[in-house]
């Protein structure tokens, strides 16, 4: 449909057709418009919209533990292509097998000493992953279920440090239009919340 229409999730919301994407893309300068907090109609972690133009990106699996939806999320890649890496979260009775607590951070500790420590826990973890991605298999194979594997854990922080993340950018959106950052703003709440 074109323009505007009356959101079937509530009042005060509005569906846009792909007019008004691309009427706002030019406006704008972007290529992409990326929402979420919705669950894509597939069921798939993302959806794309508009021709290619608008994605809808839902990281939440199996939200509610009702659904039986993947969730996802994008990676935008330094020569401006995007992947959507899926992911299914396990089951309620699993998670505190897999849960990751936040480091113990002394109260005193400034932030670069906290990005630091970060960093080291990371770097260790991403080490013993990789020594056991190369124990068990060579060529190829290793590299693409590394890179796999790096690209699940970078997903699984940004989710798990998501409220961080959006109190960091929400400081970064202070000029008209809101609801958005420059890609260094977004940068640097990456290097910020999650380290080098």
């Amino acid at each position: 449909f074109a323009g505007n229409s009356p959101n079937p999730r509530g009042p005060g919301l509005s569906a846009f057709g792909p007019d008004v994407t691309e009427r706002f893309l030019k406006e704008t300068g972007y290529a992409l418009v990326v929402r979420s907090h919705q669950v894509p109609s597939n069921n798939d972690g993302f959806f794309i919209h508009h021709g290619g133009k608008l994605l809808t990106v839902f990281s939440a699996s199996n939200y509610c533990g009702l659904t039986g939806n993947q969730g996802a999320v994008l990676v935008l890649k330094p020569d401006s292509s995007v992947e959507a890496v899926r992911h299914w979260a396990p089951p309620f009775e699993r998670l505190a097998e897999v849960l990751i607590e936040a480091p113990e951070i002394a109260a005193d500790a400034t932030p670069a000493s906290v990005r630091k420590t970060r960093q080291m826990q990371r770097q260790s973890t991403a080490g013993a992953l990789e020594t056991q991605t190369q124990a068990q298999a060579s060529g190829d194979a290793r590299v693409q279920r590394l890179q796999k594997e790096v690209l699940s854990g970078a997903a699984r922080l940004v989710v798990e440090r998501k409220a961080e993340l959006f109190a960091f950018w929400e400081q970064c959106d202070t000029s008209p239009p809101r609801g958005f950052i420059t890609k260094h703003d977004w940068e640097e709440g990456m290097k910020a919340i999650l380290g080098d």
